[in-house]
């Protein structure tokens, strides 16, 4: 089964090298209109105008070359768009990239859960030094019981950004590699066959200046959509951002400390928070076992 990942590079790299395609169709508009003209010329062609005549010939001509402009115009449009998002196509691998790491600290505070639940001493001692380890537990328990969940909500919401920016790449890839298509499948073929459609090459011009409009137009919009897709972002960002502040056992969005600061800071810190845990000396960290 493909991953999501896997699926967006494939959208990339299929919209990069329809990007790279329409790059060079320009060149190939331009010669296969001036194929088109020179044909016109030698035909002395009319469009099937009785008139017919030097005037109505260049009229042609001058149709001709007006097509040619707007077509490499919606080219040049759609290629230059196409190149300003490029930097940017990788954003959503990376966020698939944050998701596991996100699902990887849950998976890390989840074990942390569980070994905390299986060192609960709090039933076997008492005194002052077993009073301060227990509030220093629950503190650390309250952490642990509540981020898996944070984890795997913003790791959920980072994958919905994902999957929707790839539904628009999934769009993109597709509209690109058809304007690519059409595009090509006029350029590339014989000028004389156009000359038996009604109106002739002036038909062929003006039908793939529709074509090429419509597909710079809808290409434009998804590429705008994949800059700014501002409304599922900010939805799912608001969301992670509830979810980073507020979390059950992080006062002030940090991981709570083994002793609080009136204790100091490392070893030291629960060294005075609990003392030296001789059973007893006088130094308030007196034990006893509880019975």
């Amino acid at each position: 089964m493909t991953t999501a990942r896997e699926e967006l590079e494939k959208q990339i790299e299929a919209i990069r090298s329809s990007a790279s395609e329409i790059g060079n169709l320009p060149q190939k508009v331009q010669d296969w209109h001036g194929d088109l003209v020179a044909l016109i010329r030698a035909e002395g062609y009319t469009g099937g105008l009785a008139t017919g005549g030097f005037i109505t010939t260049e009229s042609h001509v001058a149709l001709v070359w007006e097509n040619r402009d707007k077509i490499n115009n919606a080219l040049g449009e759609t290629s230059k768009r196409l190149s300003e998002i490029d930097p940017g196509l990788e954003v959503p691998i990376r966020f698939l990239e944050y998701t596991n790491e996100w699902r990887n600290i849950k998976n890390d505070i989840t074990n942390a859960a569980s070994l905390i639940s299986e060192t609960d001493l709090t039933i076997e001692w008492e005194g002052d030094a077993a009073t301060r380890y227990r509030d220093m537990r629950l503190r650390q328990r309250a952490a642990v019981e509540s981020m898996p969940k944070t984890c795997e909500d913003i790791a959920t919401n980072l994958e919905t950004i994902a999957k929707n920016e790839l539904t628009l790449y999934i769009d993109l890839a597709t509209k690109s590699k058809d304007l690519v298509t059409k595009v090509l499948a006029v350029v590339t073929s014989l000028v004389k066959s156009y000359f038996s459609l009604p109106f002739g090459p002036i038909s062929a011009s003006a039908d793939l200046v529709a074509a090429v409009d419509a597909s710079k137009t809808f290409i434009l919009g998804i590429a705008t959509s994949i800059a700014t897709n501002a409304q599922t972002n900010i939805i799912e960002g608001n969301k992670i951002s509830q979810n980073i502040s507020a979390n059950a056992g992080l006062p002030m969005n940090k991981w709570p400390p083994g002793v609080v600061s009136s204790y100091g800071d490392g070893i030291t810190g629960i060294s005075t928070a609990l003392g030296d845990a001789s059973v007893k000396d006088g130094d308030k960290s007196d034990w006893e076992l509880k019975l």
